[in-house]
C-alpha cells in the first residue's frame, strides 16, 4: 500500500532489509542493531511461519529478533554511511541542497528564540545543557 509516497512496511518483510536506521528531527541518522518482538514461533502471525527460516532471524525464549549489525560490528552499514555523508555535505553547504533544509538564521532569529526560552521559566534550553 502506498500512501503519500510512502510505503507501509508488512513485519514479515523486516528480514528483507540489508539496514535499518531511525531519523530524527535534528538530522541525524542512527543504525538499528536489531528489531525484537515476544512472539511465539508457532504463532501464524511470527515470522518464523511467515518467511520460515532466514539468516537474519533468531528465535529465543518467546522472542524474535532480525539482527542487521552484528554485535561485533561497531560501524554503521554502508548504506548509513553514505546516507550520513551526503546529509554532513547538505549541512556543510559543500553538497547541494536540493530539499530547500537550509536556510541563513538571522540575529532577530535568534533574539526570538531566547525570549521564547525566557517565558519557559529557568529550565535551561537544551543548547545550553552539558
Amino acid at each position: 500500500m502506498v500512501s503519500d509516497g510512502l510505503k507501509q512496511i508488512k513485519y514479515y518483510e523486516f528480514p528483507e532489509f540489508s539496514e535499518v536506521m531511525a531519523a530524527g528531527t535534528a538530522a541525524g541518522l542512527v543504525p538499528i542493531r536489531s528489531i525484537t518482538r515476544k512472539m511465539d514461533p508457532e504463532s501464524p502471525k511470527s515470522l518464523a511461519a511467515q518467511v520460515k527460516q532466514h539468516e537474519k532471524l533468531s528465535l529465543e525464549n518467546g522472542e524474535e529478533t532480525v539482527t542487521y549489525l552484528r554485535a561485533s560490528q561497531e560501524e554503521p552499514g554502508p548504506v548509513c554511511v553514505k546516507l550520513l555523508a551526503q546529509l554532513k555535505g547538505i549541512q556543510l553547504g559543500k553538497v547541494e541542497d536540493k530539499f530547500g533544509w537550509c536556510f541563513k538564521v538571522s540575529e532577530e532569529d535568534g533574539a526570538a528564540v531566547l525570549g521564547e526560552s525566557a517565558q519557559n521559566g529557568e529550565e535551561p534550553s537544551v543548547d545550553q545543557m552539558d
